[in-house]
């Protein structure tokens, strides 16, 4: 932020700005700023986003701030939900439901024949290799 050369022109004695006891001026500052209150001069007042100047003479006023911004606005689910309940969509999504779940409670004995039958023909029954025994318990070789 620059402030315009005009803006203290009333305050300007013999090149040193001067604000006197009874005057005030504040500059605000968007509730995120973080001000660098080491480059304020003397006599110069910084609370949370206000800087205050009264009773002060300087030769040069400089005024750091930071402002934390977010890249983006964060994302609101519930504003995005409430919206959706709202739109003629959220409606057809209802009636969609409503009739795939008639559909699927009036035919559940198909739907659980065709469910066991794709159990059965895609399972394999497996049994445990025998192990080989040697039937040669002795020998006979002497």
């Amino acid at each position: 932020m620059k402030l315009s050369d005009i803006a203290l022109v009333d305050f300007i004695e013999s090149a040193n700005i001067h604000i006197t006891a009874n005057t005030q001026i504040k500059f605000h500052f968007p509730n995120s700023a973080v001000i660098d209150t080491s480059v304020l001069p003397q006599g110069v007042i910084a609370t949370s986003n206000v800087v205050t100047l009264t009773n002060i003479q300087t030769n040069s006023l400089r005024v750091e701030y930071l402002l934390f911004t977010p890249i983006a606005d964060p994302i609101d689910f519930s504003k995005i939900v409430q919206n959706f309940q709202q739109s003629p969509l959220f409606i057809l999504v209802i009636v969609i439901v409503a009739v795939v779940g008639l559909y699927i409670a009036l035919n559940h004995e198909l739907f659980s024949k065709q469910i066991e039958s794709f159990v059965i023909e895609h399972s394999e029954f497996k049994t445990k290799p025998k192990q080989d025994i040697d039937a040669d318990l002795g020998s006979d070789e002497a």
